[in-house]
């Protein structure tokens, strides 16, 4: 299994490919649902704004981890250098910025679900999403980014870069970010409200892999990893879209 995962392409390779489906799918999906109208343009450009400004998110998520917040001085100093990022914080981001974003350009449009509702398109920004991050996951088995704690019992797993077997949590997440995956495209398909199941699923899918994860060098609050207390602001937040967005789409 070793010499598959250091036979893979490079993280970058993953990287770059979950960017690049992810926004043509949600390009093609803007132009499916609003046709060449003056709003495919002005939801594409949207779209851009919140895709090309995500990782602001991943950055605040991965300083965060480290403890940034019990330094404040040095965090509000070091705001902009980069440090790493983690999805999660730009899952956030992009759930949270898509609405603000929408009733600021949009806000003298109808709200008809399928034509300009928000919930379409909140829908449309949850298979940039699922995409981007379940590709993107992918790149951490061949680079050993990111890896299990070590583990020896079942379900042992080796990891590039690493002597000796791991917890399986890359590979946990990755089960469980195609479920959300197909829960959102499936959600999509049949015109369901999609946000909440991006938020939770993808919630769900890193609370339970961080109990998995090496994060030596991180701060914990009350037993729980920041990360983890962002996946529950994430839940809290798909919980709230699915009464919101639910008046949206009705």
């Amino acid at each position: 299994m070793l010499e598959f995962l250091e036979a893979m392409p490079p993280r970058s390779f993953f990287i770059d490919l979950g960017t690049i489906v992810s926004v043509s799918a949600a390009f093609l999906l803007i132009v499916i649902e609003y046709r060449f109208k003056w709003r495919t343009a002005v939801l594409a450009a949207m779209m851009g704004v919140i895709s090309s400004t995500s990782g602001i998110g991943g950055m605040l998520a991965r300083k965060l981890m480290h403890g940034a917040w019990t330094a404040p001085s040095v965090f509000l100093g070091g705001l902009f250098e980069y440090e790493g990022t983690h999805y999660a914080g730009a899952v956030l981001y992009i759930m949270w910025l898509t609405p603000i974003l929408w009733r600021i350009v949009m806000r003298r449009d109808s709200g008809i679900f399928g034509k300009a509702g928000l919930g379409r398109f909140m829908g449309i920004m949850s298979v940039y999403t699922i995409i981007q991050g379940f590709i993107g996951r992918i790149g951490c088995l061949p680079a050993g980014c990111c890896h299990g704690r070590p583990y020896h019992g079942a379900l042992a797993v080796p990891c590039v870069g690493f002597d000796g077997l791991v917890m399986p949590a890359v590979q946990v997440e990755l089960v469980l970010l195609f479920v959300t995956l197909l829960i959102v495209l499936i959600s999509y398909i049949k015109r369901r409200n999609t946000a909440p199941g991006l938020c939770i699923g993808y919630g769900l899918s890193v609370f339970v892999s961080e109990f998995m994860y090496e994060r030596i060098g991180t701060v914990t609050v009350m037993g729980l990893t920041v990360i983890q207390i962002i996946a529950i602001v994430l839940i809290a937040t798909g919980a709230v879209y699915i009464r919101k967005l639910y008046d949206d789409i009705k």
